[in-house]
């Protein structure tokens, strides 16, 4: 336990002491309503204290689809080329005008660039 939730208990339990001290209740209610108080605190604080925690701990993380398409085994140049090479059939398209229609087609810069000097050897 943290400082913050020893003394919070501390506090119901002095609290409830001196408030039986000054009403005088000879029954055991109160017994089970200071037992309640604390463990509600202590679920209270520790889930503040999970969400600090968890807040600190942004990850940043890559879309799965990307590290699929990253991981699974193709040649995102050779696909660029292939594809550089459809657009050239259909129209011709200067190296800049090709990058850029690559670059729709959701290719990198740099598989964009690739494709461009593939083609033009």
């Amino acid at each position: 336990m943290c400082f913050i939730e020893l003394f919070f208990a501390g506090l119901f339990i002095v609290a409830f002491i001196v408030l039986y001290i000054i009403i005088g209740v000879n029954d055991l209610w109160w017994v089970v309503l200071v037992i309640e108080g604390i463990i509600a605190l202590f679920i209270v604080i520790s889930l503040l204290k999970n969400k600090k925690e968890n807040k600190n701990e942004v990850k940043e993380t890559k879309p799965p689809t990307e590290n699929a398409a990253k991981n699974c085994g193709v040649d995102w140049n050779e696909q660029a080329v292939m594809a550089a090479k459809r657009c050239i059939e259909s129209k011709p398209f200067s190296r800049k005008k090709l990058i850029e229609q690559l670059i729709d087609d959701g290719f990198t810069p740099e598989q964009a660039e690739y494709a461009a000097d593939a083609i033009e050897r």
